[in-house]
């Protein structure tokens, strides 16, 4: 249960080229959202789309080169952590910021089943959730799980967040295109969730314009919009 007014990281315009050897490219555009103490967000959107980039970005984790980190705010219990020398962000990664990264061959044990770690590891996250207000930001394609363990959801689409909202809003209130693509797909609440990989007919790598609609406070049950 979501148990504060105020976030504890708030991502704000965050912007990110990556060198390469035909030039620079833009990875992230212009993301933006909150997470608050206590809540689990999920983050959902195709292959591309920024979704690891963007929480890799986040403790500065990609590599100077070839990342250039162009501007935007990280602002994590009021410290803006792009702002802070990188002893001190040393300092945050591992004790109060950890990433459990998706590198399966490494993380599960061969000899246990793989049920069994899951559920362990879920247990573990969700009492700490519970007892200590943990905040998580999940990433995954399946929209089953997302509508089961989150509290909130964030699209992303073409290296940028074009909506943030409740489970709720997300799936059954949301008018964009990616959305409507989504929901033929969405989870039945209630009911056996069909899970089917959604595809966008568009290229993602298409830059497109956007525009945030801000909201005083994405608490009290509005969803923010960026079209």
């Amino acid at each position: 249960m979501i148990n504060s007014q105020t976030p504890i990281l708030s991502i704000d315009e965050l912007n990110v080229d990556m060198t390469t050897e035909t030039g620079v490219f833009q990875v992230l555009r212009n993301v933006a959202f909150e997470l608050y103490p206590g809540e689990t967000l999920g983050v959902v959107g195709e292959s591309g789309s920024g979704k690891t980039v963007t929480c890799l970005s986040l403790l500065k984790l990609l590599a100077t080169p070839p990342a250039i980190y162009r501007s935007g705010v990280v602002e994590f219990k009021g410290t803006n952590l792009w702002k802070i020398p990188e002893s001190e962000l040393k300092r945050i990664r591992g004790r109060e910021i950890s990433i459990v990264f998706q590198e399966a061959l490494s993380a599960l044990n061969p000899v246990i089943k793989v049920g069994e770690q899951i559920s362990e590891v879920l247990t573990y996250h969700f009492e700490l959730q519970r007892d200590a207000g943990m905040s998580i930001i999940f990433i995954s394609h399946d929209l089953g799980v997302i509508a089961e363990v989150c509290h909130r959801v964030v699209v992303m689409y073409a290296d940028s967040t074009i909506e943030v909202g409740t489970v709720e809003q997300i799936f059954f209130q949301s008018t964009t295109s990616l959305h409507q693509t989504i929901t033929p797909n969405k989870p039945k609440f209630g009911k056996e969730q069909r899970r089917i990989c959604a595809h966008i007919r568009a290229s993602p790598i298409t830059t497109i314009s956007t525009k945030r609609m801000r909201v005083s406070s994405p608490m009290s049950g509005s969803f923010s919009k960026i079209f």
